[in-house]
């Protein structure tokens, strides 16, 4: 199982990081100890890391929060085993989130919960502009730029005090420039 972060920008931007923020629940204050991964996409080309060992103890996602590149599309996650022994080849995919360069696709389906029950994923988004009143976003680790930026962010739980919004099991949202560009509710 894993908790996910992703940000969608007008304007390339440094996530400083919401990989603080999330790297502390990998292993540290949460139980997801199993691995990280991050890509930043520039276009239609990314920059993948992933390890198998804990964010928080790793000296890779410390050196990415300083100096992680800006980017206008940015997927991250934590895992936690379910099943098999910690390894790379389970960290490839970002379940439940696509990015394809230009836009971020999320899905709220179900899972199987730590209890094993099936459930929703718990999803919940956040859309900032530099536009409104300014915001202290350092709890996300989130940078904006001096320009008007739009910012959307979406993760496993809340990562500040700011009102996120959950997303409804079996919703689609479509992100592109830190903006909702399309949202669809679950089909009955």
């Amino acid at each position: 199982m894993c908790e996910l972060f992703a940000m969608s920008s007008r304007y390339p931007t440094s996530v400083g990081f919401s990989l603080e923020t999330l790297a502390r629940r990998g292993g540290h204050d949460g139980p997801h100890k199993d691995g990280w991964g991050v890509a930043y996409f520039e276009g239609h080309d990314v920059f993948l890391l992933r390890e198998s060992s804990p964010a928080s103890e790793s000296g890779l996602v410390k050196f990415m929060e300083r100096n992680g590149p800006p980017s206008k599309l940015v997927l991250s996650h934590i895992r936690l085993a379910t099943q098999g022994e910690p390894a790379l080849r389970p960290l490839g995919a970002f379940n439940f989130v696509y990015g394809d360069g230009d836009a971020l696709f999320i899905h709220a389906h179900r899972r199987k919960q730590d209890s094993g029950d099936v459930g929703p994923l718990g999803l919940y988004l956040l859309e900032r502009s530099s536009s409104q009143q300014a915001v202290d976003l350092t709890q996300s680790g989130v940078m904006l730029a001096p320009l008007p930026q739009e910012l959307a962010l979406v993760a496993s739980v809340p990562l500040t005090e700011e009102p996120w919004e959950p997303i409804s099991e079996g919703e689609v949202i479509a992100l592109t420039q830190g903006i909702v560009w399309e949202r669809m509710p679950a089909v009955a």
